[in-house]
């Protein structure tokens, strides 16, 4: 094999020539090396990108740190049971912080059943609700001391929302569904109900599918308008004087179901103050008829009045929310609404 390079016949076989050490195979060398993608050319534009990216890697790492991971013995199993105010600092070994939590939380409870309905019961469950978070910031205090001011304090007011509508929230809306609490204002007293009384009706799953005479219900009130007469959207609160399929008359200042006389158990909360001549109303499937006796109503006999009158006495099945059946404040009139 001759060499390319000094002309010298080389033994077949060899790679290089014996005299100057020249290649003599060239099947190994490329001839047209693949050149660089076009993606991976350093063009302005991908310089630009890469800035970019590196701007945003840094903005990311310089982020304030929520989620740190825990540097201290963050006691896990105990925050189990964090649904019991106090009991986790029980199960953590703090058996006198655990006992003194749980007696202020039970005392902030029973202070808000006993205001059940008034302002001050949501002030003494607002307070239920921060000793429950102060009893999880206690086993969290040695974490949260190696974070600064503003997440700590970041960290308990969510903490407390989370509680507050995680935890409370739920449950009182399942209570709801049992007994409604209602706080009279703007009431015109009753002999049997007064102005500032706190009242329970029956929720949605407790709510009869048909209401009886002399119940006494809280109902919605439809607006209504006509020539020169408007009845705002509203709330009413008196006994049901008609079931559905009742013939009521008013005969003066007296009530007559289906020819007699309305008994004095089933009579309306309050006097009668509707001033309008005799009036007789049958009552349809799905209609319930209540004077509104704690609203005084003097009436003329215009056409547009007695309309008016009839509007506001026919309540739909549908209008009537509750049966009012406790009354919790005031305390001497604590019970049953007869």
């Amino acid at each position: 094999m001759q060499c390319p390079n000094c002309q010298f016949e080389n033994m077949p076989g060899l790679n290089h020539c014996v005299r100057c050490q020249s290649m003599l195979v060239f099947d190994a060398v490329a001839i047209d090396p693949p050149r660089a993608p076009r993606w991976e050319i350093n063009t302005a534009a991908t310089q630009l990108c890469n800035r970019v990216i590196n701007w945003l890697r840094a903005a990311w790492n310089r982020r304030p740190n929520w989620f740190v991971v825990s540097r201290t013995d963050v006691p896990w199993t105990a925050l189990a049971w964090s649904l019991i105010p106090g009991m986790p600092l029980i199960r953590y070994g703090r058996k006198r912080s655990g006992y003194a939590v749980i007696v202020l939380w039970l005392t902030c409870i029973a202070a808000s059943l006993a205001t059940l309905g008034r302002a001050a019961g949501s002030v003494w469950l607002t307070l239920a609700v921060l000793l429950h978070t102060l009893s999880i910031l206690i086993l969290l205090s040695a974490e949260l001391a190696l974070q600064d001011l503003i997440s700590r304090a970041a960290f308990g007011a969510l903490l407390f929302a989370g509680v507050r509508f995680l935890v409370y929230a739920p449950i009182l809306m399942l209570a709801r569904g049992f007994y409604v609490p209602l706080e009279l204002t703007n009431f015109v007293s009753c002999p049997l109900i007064g102005n500032g009384d706190v009242l329970l009706y029956e929720g949605r799953w407790f709510r009869p599918d048909r209401f009886n005479r002399g119940d006494v219900v809280f109902y919605r009130i439809r607006g209504w308008q006509a020539a020169g007469l408007n009845l705002h959207d509203g709330y009413g609160l008196d006994r049901i004087i008609g079931a559905p399929g009742d013939r009521v008359e008013l005969r003066g200042h007296d009530l007559w179901v289906n020819g007699a006389p309305l008994p004095s158990e089933r009579q309306p909360l309050g006097t009668l103050g509707i001033v309008v001549p005799d009036h007789a109303v049958t009552l349809s499937a799905g209609e319930y008829l209540i004077f509104p006796s704690c609203i005084s109503m003097g009436i003329a006999n215009t056409p547009g009045n007695q309309r008016l009158l009839g509007h506001v006495i026919r309540i739909p099945a549908d209008d009537l929310i509750g049966r009012v059946v406790y009354r919790t404040h005031p305390w001497e009139r604590f019970g049953p609404i007869p």
